[in-house]
Protein backbone atom coordinates (compact mmCIF):
# COMPACT_ATOMS: atom_id res chain seq x y z
CA UNK A 1 0.00 0.00 0.00
CA UNK A 2 0.94 3.50 -0.72
CA UNK A 3 2.26 5.41 2.25
CA UNK A 4 -0.46 7.95 1.47
CA UNK A 5 -3.56 5.66 1.95
CA UNK A 6 -3.90 6.90 5.30
CA UNK A 7 -4.21 10.65 4.71
CA UNK A 8 -6.17 9.92 1.20
CA UNK A 9 -8.27 6.80 2.16
CA UNK A 10 -8.32 6.27 5.93
CA UNK A 11 -8.78 9.95 6.75
CA UNK A 12 -11.32 11.23 4.60
CA UNK A 13 -13.36 7.64 5.83
CA UNK A 14 -12.87 9.22 9.18
CA UNK A 15 -14.01 12.72 8.71
CA UNK A 16 -17.20 11.58 7.50
CA UNK A 17 -18.04 9.35 10.23
CA UNK A 18 -17.68 11.71 12.53
CA UNK A 19 -19.74 14.17 10.80
CA UNK A 20 -22.42 11.41 11.10
CA UNK A 21 -21.70 10.18 14.24
CA UNK A 22 -20.74 6.84 13.42
CA UNK A 23 -18.66 5.15 16.09
CA UNK A 24 -18.28 1.87 15.05
CA UNK A 25 -16.90 3.13 12.03
CA UNK A 26 -14.63 6.14 13.95
CA UNK A 27 -13.39 3.68 15.66
CA UNK A 28 -12.32 0.90 13.34
CA UNK A 29 -10.72 3.62 11.19
CA UNK A 30 -8.84 4.48 14.16
CA UNK A 31 -7.84 1.12 14.79
CA UNK A 32 -6.71 0.78 10.64
CA UNK A 33 -4.66 4.16 11.24
CA UNK A 34 -3.12 2.86 13.96
CA UNK A 35 -2.16 -0.61 12.09
CA UNK A 36 -1.44 0.94 9.12
CA UNK A 37 1.00 3.49 10.71
CA UNK A 38 2.72 0.66 12.82
CA UNK A 39 3.09 -1.41 9.89
CA UNK A 40 4.42 1.39 7.76
CA UNK A 41 6.16 3.08 10.50
CA UNK A 42 5.09 6.31 9.45
CA UNK A 43 3.38 9.07 11.55
CA UNK A 44 1.45 11.91 10.85
CA UNK A 45 3.15 14.95 9.36
CA UNK A 46 2.76 18.28 10.12
CA UNK A 47 0.60 18.93 6.68
CA UNK A 48 -1.18 16.02 7.04
CA UNK A 49 -1.77 16.83 11.12
CA UNK A 50 -3.22 20.37 10.10
CA UNK A 51 -5.77 18.66 7.67
CA UNK A 52 -6.89 16.34 10.45
CA UNK A 53 -7.34 19.56 12.46
CA UNK A 54 -8.91 21.16 9.97
CA UNK A 55 -11.31 18.32 9.17
CA UNK A 56 -12.50 17.11 12.83
CA UNK A 57 -13.89 18.58 15.80
CA UNK A 58 -12.43 19.53 19.42
CA UNK A 59 -11.23 16.72 21.07
CA UNK A 60 -11.33 14.37 17.78
CA UNK A 61 -9.37 11.17 18.36
CA UNK A 62 -7.25 11.77 15.08
CA UNK A 63 -5.85 14.83 16.99
CA UNK A 64 -5.20 13.41 20.23
CA UNK A 65 -3.20 10.58 17.96
CA UNK A 66 -1.67 13.28 16.25
CA UNK A 67 -0.43 15.27 19.28
CA UNK A 68 0.51 11.92 20.82
CA UNK A 69 2.67 10.84 17.82
CA UNK A 70 4.54 14.06 17.61
CA UNK A 71 5.12 13.96 22.02
CA UNK A 72 6.79 10.33 21.26
CA UNK A 73 8.85 11.66 18.48
CA UNK A 74 9.84 14.90 20.63
CA UNK A 75 10.93 12.73 23.48
CA UNK A 76 13.23 10.63 20.97
CA UNK A 77 14.65 13.32 18.61
CA UNK A 78 17.34 15.17 18.83
CA UNK A 79 15.09 18.55 19.01
CA UNK A 80 16.07 21.18 15.87
CA UNK A 81 13.62 19.46 13.36
CA UNK A 82 11.10 18.19 15.90
CA UNK A 83 11.01 21.63 16.95
CA UNK A 84 10.63 23.49 13.28
CA UNK A 85 7.62 20.99 13.21
CA UNK A 86 6.16 22.32 16.21
CA UNK A 87 6.92 25.84 15.50
CA UNK A 88 4.92 25.10 11.82
CA UNK A 89 2.15 23.87 13.53
CA UNK A 90 1.43 26.44 16.22
CA UNK A 91 1.20 28.87 13.26
CA UNK A 92 -0.68 26.69 11.08
CA UNK A 93 -2.98 24.69 13.66
CA UNK A 94 -2.90 26.76 16.62
CA UNK A 95 -5.76 24.02 18.39
CA UNK A 96 -3.08 21.68 17.93
CA UNK A 97 -0.67 23.66 20.55
CA UNK A 98 -3.12 23.78 23.19
CA UNK A 99 -3.69 19.83 23.01
CA UNK A 100 -0.20 19.13 22.60
CA UNK A 101 0.68 21.10 25.95
CA UNK A 102 -2.15 19.70 27.79
CA UNK A 103 -0.88 16.13 26.00
CA UNK A 104 2.43 17.08 27.65
CA UNK A 105 1.16 17.32 31.39
CA UNK A 106 -1.47 14.74 31.20
CA UNK A 107 0.78 12.09 29.51
CA UNK A 108 4.59 13.24 30.07
CA UNK A 109 5.35 10.23 32.03
CA UNK A 110 4.45 8.09 28.82
CA UNK A 111 7.20 9.77 27.04
CA UNK A 112 10.35 9.76 28.98
CA UNK A 113 13.19 8.59 26.92
CA UNK A 114 13.97 5.15 28.98
CA UNK A 115 10.71 4.66 28.34
CA UNK A 116 8.74 6.54 25.53
CA UNK A 117 5.22 4.68 24.12
CA UNK A 118 4.31 4.44 20.50
CA UNK A 119 0.51 5.39 20.10
CA UNK A 120 0.10 3.18 16.65
CA UNK A 121 0.28 0.40 19.42
CA UNK A 122 -2.94 -0.66 20.78
CA UNK A 123 -2.94 -2.64 23.56
CA UNK A 124 0.67 -3.96 23.33
CA UNK A 125 3.64 -3.19 26.13
CA UNK A 126 4.70 0.28 25.16
CA UNK A 127 1.27 1.58 23.80
CA UNK A 128 -1.90 2.67 24.79
CA UNK A 129 -4.84 0.27 25.99
CA UNK A 130 -6.49 -1.30 23.16
CA UNK A 131 -9.36 1.39 22.58
CA UNK A 132 -8.08 4.81 23.68
CA UNK A 133 -8.58 6.37 20.59
CA UNK A 134 -11.81 5.09 20.34
CA UNK A 135 -15.02 6.75 21.22
CA UNK A 136 -18.12 4.91 22.80
CA UNK A 137 -21.54 6.03 23.66
CA UNK A 138 -23.08 5.28 26.93
CA UNK A 139 -23.63 1.01 27.59
CA UNK A 140 -22.07 0.93 23.96
CA UNK A 141 -19.92 -1.77 23.75
CA UNK A 142 -16.21 -1.66 21.73
CA UNK A 143 -16.03 -3.54 18.37
CA UNK A 144 -12.67 -4.70 20.19
CA UNK A 145 -15.16 -6.24 22.84
CA UNK A 146 -13.61 -10.32 23.55
CA UNK A 147 -10.48 -9.29 21.43
CA UNK A 148 -7.09 -8.83 23.22
CA UNK A 149 -6.70 -8.09 26.92
CA UNK A 150 -6.73 -4.27 27.49
CA UNK A 151 -9.66 -2.46 28.16
CA UNK A 152 -10.59 1.58 28.62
Amino acid sequence: MHPRFEMTHLHPLFFLAEKYSINELKNKVMDAIQDFGAQHRILPGPKNITRIYTNTHEGSTPGLYSVLTRSSVRALSDGESEAQKLAYLASTTPDFLGDYLEAQFKYSARFRPEGVVDPRLRGEKGGFVRCFFHTHAKGEVCNLEGVGSGTK
